[in-house]
């Protein structure tokens, strides 16, 4: 299985090849695929990813890299931590402080000492962040079976921006009234690309370049294949 890098850029050449034809709009927009990575047990940090891509302009386009991370949310009055059934010891974990109705920050272990702005978001089902799509993959459970202790103030939709290693990030988390956490964190990676015919070329801003071949099926799907590997993409609603 390819690298999470290595496949973004697979996906970034799927949105270049949105650009297939210009002249037709039901190949613009922006597209979602879900991809199952793992080192040979289990999802990567135990983690689900998807792939969007969004068509800037004739060369440009940004390429979404979205993994989900969830859990059950237990604070104490300066720490939080998630945690699964599923996965000794914490999912993820650090310190927060609220700011007011509508806000807290949190710092989160193994992420640069930076303290993340959080901010309510007042329409549930939407943000201002990340596309419509990619939202429904923090749709929460029915109900969470396990047990939560936590500070019923965090309870709602929230998102924030932060930069990790010069690349810019956004991230949403929905903390449901029973404890569930799901939160979704986008890499955003501009890149740029080139189509001839079905083929086209994509550029990553350290130069690696990658070739795939774009198969249509549809106005609302299509299909990007690079040797034996194969992505197939929906429409992603914004």
């Amino acid at each position: 299985m390819r690298s999470i890098v290595a496949l973004a850029v697979a996906v970034l050449c799927g949105l270049s090849l949105l650009r297939a034809d210009a002249a037709d709009p039901n190949f613009a927009g922006s597209w979602m695929t879900e991809v199952e990575m793992d080192h040979g047990s289990g999802k990567v940090e135990n983690r689900s990813f998807a792939f969007v891509w969004k068509i800037v302009n004739g060369s440009e386009l940004i390429t979404m890299i979205a993994s989900v991370e969830h859990g059950t949310l237990s604070t104490n009055p300066e720490t939080w931590a998630v945690r699964r059934a599923d996965h000794s010891g914490d999912v993820a974990h650090g310190s927060y402080r609220l700011l007011g109705a509508n806000s807290f920050s949190t710092r989160i272990a193994g992420l640069p000492p930076d303290d993340i702005i959080w901010k309510r978001v007042a329409a549930e089902g939407k943000s201002s962040r990340v596309p419509a799509c990619l939202l429904k993959l923090i749709a929460p459970a029915a109900a969470n079976s396990a047990r939560s202790s936590f500070n019923a103030a965090l309870a709602g939709l929230w998102e924030a921006s932060y930069s990790l290693n010069g690349t810019r990030r956004e991230t949403v988390w929905r903390i449901t009234p029973d404890g569930q956490s799901l939160r979704l964190d986008v890499e955003l990676r501009p890149m740029t690309y080139t189509i001839r015919g079905a083929q086209l070329k994509v550029s990553s801003p350290d130069g690696a370049m990658s070739e795939f071949t774009l198969r249509f099926s549809g106005r609302d799907t299509m299909e990007t294949v690079s040797g034996d590997e194969r992505l197939r993409w929906s429409r992603c609603a914004e």
